[in-house]
């Protein structure tokens, strides 16, 4: 059954973008039927809100993948993805490469902003493109995030067969891309990455939204926690009348450039991660979102590594490794490592060796001195919530 989108789908998306997603879903499940209709049954707002996250956080991974490192050409890609009408909108993007093995589907990502890339400079538009990153931001910005995150995926490599329930903490640090407030007052209206910037004031009656809509959106979305329909209801309910690009709740304090860096680097975390690990995600709302809805515990790379969120794991997972995703600071769940499902969660990995990738937001790029004394602050305040859960043992 052929299921990749083709040159001469261009337009069909184009016209209507809820193609491109369906030809995406039928690439991640392939022939299977239920598997397709069980992916998303609820409303179509709150799923395509859900795909349009996990494709802004792969096509930010890709951008990097592609060598594409000057803030303002990847604003002007952005933008360009950012166009339904365009023949090269994230909605053809994941209609032609959706995957569920994240390296291969970043791959085919990237192979296509290449192209965008190395194309006509005027389709690009870069006279008219505003940059949202910081005006310090440079290439080293994006490449210290990749060293960072090579680091943290070499050393789950390295624990593969350690002593059991053996914690290393591997700090990767993300250093704020965000403008400043100065910056910010310029171009205030100007296309952000994948919409629009945030503006500082709200539209008075587009802003507010009624309990009872609220209510409605969460009685109506399919999924299998209350934890995700909470997640996503909040979520879509800041979306509506709002310009404001969303962003995961572990991170929605973190800046605008900045949170998307941070979800790039968890899908370069999901793709890269070595055979035999479980990627462990900090919510089912990141774990669906980031997997495309791969079912848990299925494989989320070629290399055949698997993905749970805390609530998912299973008793005495059978795994070498695993790589346990978490932000400091972390909006959604700060204070909460005493949670019983943080220590279930790591009692069913007491014989896993667990190498925890901590992305700990830096305010710029830092010195050789200031890395190291980074790395040991964010490393000290994981040890201490990982001491918190040993502690109530």
């Amino acid at each position: 059954m052929e299921t990749s989108a083709t040159d001469g789908d261009g337009d069909a998306i184009a016209s209507n973008p809820a193609i491109g997603l369906i030809l995406g879903e039928v690439r991640m499940c392939g022939a299977d039927a239920a598997a397709l209709r069980g992916t998303r049954s609820g409303r179509y707002k709150e799923y395509a809100l859900q795909r349009t996250l996990g494709m802004k956080a792969v096509l930010t991974r890709a951008t990097t993948e592609a060598g594409v490192l000057d803030a303002k050409t990847r604003c002007a890609i952005g933008r360009k993805l950012a166009d339904p009408s365009s023949g090269a909108s994230l909605f053809h993007a994941y209609a032609k490469n959706a995957d569920a093995a994240m390296d291969a589907f970043v791959r085919g990502v990237e192979e296509d902003l290449r192209e965008i890339a190395d194309g006509d400079e005027a389709a690009l538009d870069l006279a008219r493109t505003k940059n949202f990153y910081g005006e310090r931001v440079t290439e080293r910005h994006f490449a210290f995030v990749n060293e960072q995150l090579a680091n943290a995926l070499a050393k789950a490599d390295e624990s593969r067969g350690s002593a059991a329930q053996k914690v290393k903490v591997v700090p990767v640090l993300v250093p704020n891309t965000d403008a400043t407030e100065d910056e910010e007052e310029d171009d205030e209206n100007a296309d952000f990455m994948f919409g629009k910037k945030s503006k500082k004031k709200k539209k008075k009656a587009a802003a507010n939204v009624s309990a009872a809509s609220v209510a409605s959106i969460a009685s109506e979305v399919s999924a299998s926690s209350t934890s995700f329909v909470d997640a996503l209801t909040k979520m879509v309910a800041s979306k509506m009348g709002s310009t404001k690009e969303p962003a995961f709740p572990e991170i929605e304090s973190w800046g605008q450039t900045t949170s998307a860096e941070a979800s790039g680097a968890v899908v370069a975390l999901l793709a890269g991660a070595p055979s035999g690990s479980v990627v462990i995600l900090p919510s089912e709302l990141m774990l669906r979102t980031l997997t495309f809805d791969v079912p848990a515990g299925d494989a989320v790379n070629s290399n055949g590594a698997r993905a749970f969120c805390v609530d998912s794991i299973p008793d005495d997972v059978d795994a070498e490794c695993a790589l346990w995703v978490s932000f400091d600071p972390n909006d959604a769940t700060e204070g909460a490592w005493r949670d019983p499902k943080f220590k279930r969660a790591f009692k069913a990995l007491a014989k896993v060796p667990v190498v925890v990738a901590l992305l700990s937001r830096v305010p710029d790029v830092p010195s050789a001195d200031e890395l190291v004394a980074a790395a040991a602050a964010a490393s000290s305040r994981a040890h201490e919530r990982l001491n918190a859960i040993e502690d109530e043992e």
